[in-house]
This record gives structure tokens, C-alpha cells and sequence, in this order.
């Protein structure tokens, strides 16, 4: 994998923003997680890494809530804007809104907000999704780079 210009990149392992102690890592293979040990980390957790080879300037740990284990996604992009947009066009269909679920949503005012609530967007699929499920934060410290 090639990481910010790197080439020979066998992972990244990203600082949480919620805990310096905590860790989550993205690898090219399964069997590279022995590399994570002895990083300064009390805690690491597995994670999907989106559009890390890009040249945006942040990096962003996202997660939809409101499930026991979320997968946790480091996004890279310029703006939060950008990484909740490359997430959701990421989602799995049961991130998404059926049509039956969609109904829920459905506003009973349609003269002053429109036909669905306001958490209601569209991935660049035309899917539908809750964009109020989306939580997380900028990473702003510790990156580390495993080389391979």
C-alpha cells in the first residue's frame, strides 16, 4: 500500500481523538497485525481504511452509531464534509434506509421542510441514509507508519 508518498507501507495505525491511548490500525493483510504491538499504544482495534492514498490534508475516525460494534473507518479528506460523503458512499446496506424504514422519516409538513427530515441524504448512489447515525472526530495525533 502507499501512504502519503510511501511506498512499501504494510499499515498506518491512527491515534484516536477520544483516547491518546487507543489505537486502531489499517492493514494491507490480516497477518500483518503483529506489527501494532509495541507502538505506544494501550489499546488497538482493527479498522477500514477509505481513500488513504488520496492527497486530502485530514484524517477522520467514523463510525454510525447506535450499534454494539461499528466498524470503524478512517477517512482521509479535506474537509469532515468530504469524509462523511466518501463514508456514506461507502455504507453497507444495512446503513442505509429501505423503503420501508424511509417511511419513518416522512414529514407530515411538506410546505415548510421538505418530504423527509432533515438527517435524511442521499449517497452518490441515490441511496437513502440517516446522516445524524454518523459520529466521530478529527485525527490530530499520533500516525504511525509500519513499513513492510
Amino acid at each position: 500500500m502507499e501512504f502519503s508518498g510511501i511506498d512499501n507501507v504494510s499499515g498506518v495505525i491512527f491515534e484516536s481523538p477520544f483516547d491518546r491511548h487507543h489505537g486502531y490500525y489499517v492493514f494491507d493483510k490480516q497477518q500483518d497485525y503483529d506489527k501494532v504491538e509495541d507502538k505506544g499504544f494501550s489499546e488497538t482495534l482493527r479498522a477500514q481504511g477509505l481513500e488513504l492514498d488520496d492527497a486530502g490534508s485530514h484524517f477522520y475516525l467514523l463510525h454510525t452509531g447506535g450499534c454494539m460494534c461499528p466498524l470503524i473507518t478512517i477517512v482521509r479528506a479535506d474537509t469532515v464534509l468530504d469524509a462523511y460523503e466518501i463514508f456514506a458512499d461507502n455504507f453497507s446496506d444495512s446503513d442505509l434506509l429501505d423503503d420501508e424504514t424511509l417511511k419513518d422519516y416522512q414529514n407530515d409538513d411538506f410546505d415548510t421542510s421538505g418530504e423527509y427530515a432533515d438527517c435524511v441524504e442521499w449517497n452518490s448512489d441515490g441511496k437513502p441514509y440517516d446522516s445524524e447515525t454518523i459520529e466521530g472526530g478529527e485525527i490530530t495525533g499520533r500516525i504511525v507508519i509500519c513499513r513492510g
